[in-house]
């Protein structure tokens, strides 16, 4: 089936003023949730191709106590369908229209997928409440930004795993985003932005939390605050 083309794929820039006033009011801290986000073809393709064998030889098994998760970041791995749509993410069409609706200016892709790529967790896998680190690890003068989540599963809420965002202290958890195929959630990243899905996910075994983790940067005159992340327990001491 043919795509529509890289220009044509994000409709909902047609919605861009709504979605710039979303993202700056938006509590506890910037973001919007988008639905239709992509081409569906294209999305169903991706989780088709790319996703089928979560915890295979492919994937990286992130197992801590603050987290029990897969990645996989290698471009060159993935199938075609999703190569096309992270370039599509990565062109500067796409990061100026980033801009406009965040007000970031500047806006650069790493290309190396650092801590990002496709992300899946499966039945009984969780991630901590965190905030991310301030700086690329590797391109110290490159401060992250904003975080895309791209969602590609059909994923029935009564399993968990919603995207919980909480208020600069942890006191309180402000929004929650259920995951949902072709939702994409946008918001910033910072030293008072923490999220994560604590909770274990109740899903049957074989199923997984799917989605495509983009991050951007932007590179500051001078090295911005260094902290590499940082993981919270929530009110009452739990994880």
């Amino acid at each position: 089936q043919q795509h529509r083309s890289v220009e044509s794929m994000f409709a909902w820039q047609k919605r861009l003023p709504q979605l710039q006033a979303a993202f700056a009011a938006a509590a506890p801290f910037p973001h919007v949730v988008i639905d239709d986000f992509a081409d569906a073809a294209l999305l169903q393709e991706i989780a088709r191709l790319d996703f089928g064998d979560v915890g295979s030889g492919r994937w990286t098994w992130h197992r801590y106590y603050s987290q029990d998760t897969w990645s996989r970041t290698d471009l060159h791995s993935f199938a075609a369908p999703t190569r096309a749509l992270v370039a599509a993410l990565a062109a500067e069409p796409f990061r100026h229209l980033l801009a406009g609706l965040s007000g970031i200016d500047g806006l650069l892709f790493d290309d190396a997928l650092e801590d990002g790529g496709l992300q899946a967790t499966a039945a009984g896998g969780h991630l901590f409440l965190h905030v991310d680190p301030l700086v690329h690890p590797r391109r110290r003068r490159w401060r992250r930004r904003l975080n895309l989540l791209v969602y590609l599963d059909d994923w029935n809420p009564a399993w968990g795993g919603a995207l919980e965002l909480w208020d600069a202290g942890v006191s309180r958890c402000v929004a929650r985003v259920t995951p949902a195929r072709n939702r994409a959630v946008l918001f910033a990243s910072g030293a008072g932005t923490p999220h994560g899905f604590p909770d274990p996910l109740r899903c049957p075994p074989g199923v997984s939390r799917n989605c495509l983790a983009i991050y951007y940067f932007v590179e500051e005159p001078v090295p911005p605050p260094t902290h590499f992340g940082r993981f919270y327990a929530r009110p009452g001491g739990r994880r």
